[in-house]
C-alpha cells in the first residue's frame, strides 16, 4: 500500500538524490586532510599499521574497539600514509550514511521528503565531523542504519533474502564498534511494535543467534 501510495504522489525526479550525494562527497572531501592528528587519531595510525596479530592483541589489551575499523584503516594506508588517506574509510562511511538515509526515508516516504532527509544527513555537522575523524564512529553509524534498513525487509516485510544480509551486516557492526548492540534495542522496539514483525520473532532470534 505505502509502495503504491508513493507512485501515486510521487513528482520528485528520481535524479533528485545525486546532487545531494555529489554536495555530500565535496563537503567531506573539502579539508579532510586539513587538520592534524589528534591522540585518538594517532592510535588509530598506530593500530592499522600493526601486523594482524599485533593487532588483534593491541584491541584486546588497550583499546577499546574491536579490529575491523583498523584493518579497513590498513587497507586505505596502502595509497598513502597521510591524513587523506588514514581518514578515508570514515569519509566513505559517512558518505554511505546520506544514501541509507534516503534509502530508509523512502520505507515511509515519497522521493522529495526521503532527499531531504538525505539533505540533512550531508549537511549534519556531527557527520561531518565524524567524516574527517579517522575513528570508528561513522563506520558503525553507517552499519547500524544498513543493519536497521535490512532488518524492515527481512522481518516487517518477510523478505528472506534480506536476512543473510542482515546477519552479516550486523555481525561486521559489532566487529567494528561494540555500540554497534544498541541497535538490537531499537529493533526489539520496532519488534514490538508492529503485528507483522511480531509474528517473525523467532527467526529474528535465529539471526541474533547467528550474529552472536
Amino acid at each position: 500500500m505505502a509502495a503504491a501510495y508513493r507512485s501515486r504522489t510521487d513528482h520528485f525526479p528520481a535524479w533528485g538524490l545525486w546532487p545531494v550525494l555529489a554536495l555530500a562527497a565535496v563537503v567531506r572531501i573539502v579539508g579532510l586532510g586539513q587538520r592534524s592528528l589528534w591522540t585518538d587519531e594517532g592510535s588509530t595510525w598506530t593500530a592499522a599499521t600493526l601486523g594482524w596479530s599485533d593487532l588483534i592483541r593491541r584491541c584486546v589489551e588497550r583499546d577499546a574497539s574491536p579490529p575491523l575499523y583498523y584493518v579497513f584503516t590498513s587497507w586505505a594506508l596502502r595509497l598513502g600514509d597521510g591524513e587523506v588517506q588514514l581518514r578515508l574509510v570514515s569519509m566513505l562511511a559517512s558518505l554511505a550514511m546520506v544514501w541509507l538515509a534516503y534509502r530508509l526515508a523512502r520505507l515511509a516516504m515519497p522521493r522529495g521528503p526521503a532527499t531531504f532527509a538525505a539533505l540533512l544527513a550531508a549537511l549534519s555537522p556531527y557527520q561531518v565531523m565524524y567524516a574527517h575523524e579517522a575513528r570508528t564512529y561513522a563506520l558503525a553509524g553507517m552499519l547500524l542504519l544498513a543493519s536497521l534498513l535490512l532488518f524492515e525487509r527481512a522481518f516487517l516485510r518477510g523478505r528472506r533474502d534480506a536476512w543473510i544480509g542482515y546477519v552479516l551486516v550486523s555481525a561486521i557492526g559489532l566487529y567494528t564498534q561494540t555500540i554497534s548492540a544498541l541497535g538490537v534495542s531499537a529493533q526489539v522496539v520496532v519488534l514490538l511494535a508492529f503485528p507483522e514483525a511480531r509474528r517473525r520473532w523467532l527467526s529474528f532470534a535465529l539471526a541474533q543467534g547467528a550474529v552472536g
